[in-house]
């Protein structure tokens, strides 16, 4: 084999190799009603990111294909736990594809049990984010929901892993080393 049949079959693997790894997309839901204070807040955005891979073919990304799901930058499979805190993450359901877009069905509840202090996040794509804050000592209470409206725009776009700029740049060496070697055979090149 030469080196010409070498660099055709290297550069035919690469993108085949580098297609089968997980994928990285962010997203944003931008928009949303504000219950309690009756108004539309169009620069309200929920955001975040997941990674996964659809490893049964079905051309869609479901619960078991994410290794992570970040909103409001906490990762819900990690779930981290700071000190004097006790926290839960749960992921009731979770499917991206093309044709039904993104859906989430998520809660967190955070709880500091020394000082009486609780937080519980609701996610339902589609319908509504819930945030609730109980403070039990002071006895206070509060409530937050925004809900989806037909005005709620959505953005997914997929985050470049590193190795796709390391083959970009393998290819555009590649392109300039056979230019070079091109130009090289031309008389008077």
């Amino acid at each position: 084999m030469n080196l010409k049949q070498l660099c055709t079959i290297f550069l035919c693997a690469v993108p085949a190799l580098a297609s089968a790894a997980p994928q990285t997309y962010a997203f944003s839901w931008t928009g949303f009603h504000d219950v309690e204070d009756n108004v539309f807040l169009s620069d309200y955005v929920i955001d975040g990111r997941f990674t996964g891979e659809d490893l049964n073919g079905n051309a869609s990304i479901e619960l078991a294909e994410i290794t992570e799901l970040r909103i409001f930058n906490v990762d819900y499979i990690v779930c981290p736990t700071p000190r004097d805190m006790v926290v839960n993450c749960d992921i009731n359901a979770f499917s991206w594809s093309e044709a039904d877009g993104l859906q989430l069905d998520t809660r967190m509840s955070r709880s500091t049990p020394p000082l009486g202090s609780y937080g519980y996040y609701t996610l339902s794509s589609g319908n509504s984010y819930v945030t609730e804050s109980i403070w039990a000592r002071p006895g206070i209470y509060d409530r937050e929901e925004y809900r989806w409206t037909a005005e709620t725009s959505f953005a997914i776009q997929p985050i470049p892993e590193p190795g796709s700029y390391a083959m970009l740049g393998v290819g555009l060496l590649g392109l300039a080393a056979l230019a070079r070697r091109r130009s090289a055979r031309l008389p008077g090149g």
